[in-house]
């Protein structure tokens, strides 16, 4: 099984942080749980190490990646990729 990792510089990465403080701060505490996973994907880590890190199940991790990029494709692909990005 091929590992799923996430494209994206330093500019997603700041985007994936501002929305994570934003969530925080609302007190969605499991939309920032998610966002933390995305950042740790975006930094290098697997579906298996951000599980363990966040203390959840490897296929919880896997789904939070692939909604991730199954969302940012679509904005690519439909000329949305400069409008604001949503955790799913």
């Amino acid at each position: 099984m091929k590992a799923r990792m996430n494209v994206g510089g330093n500019r997603m990465r700041e985007r994936v942080i501002k929305f994570q403080r934003r969530a925080e701060k609302d007190g969605e505490r499991r939309v920032a749980q998610r966002l933390h996973g995305i950042r740790l994907n975006l930094d290098g880590r697997t579906s298996g190490e951000i599980a363990s890190i966040l203390n959840v199940h490897r296929s919880n991790a896997s789904l939070w990646l692939k909604h991730w990029q199954q969302q940012f494709q679509f904005r690519i692909n439909s000329g949305l990729g400069r409008s604001s990005v949503s955790p799913y």
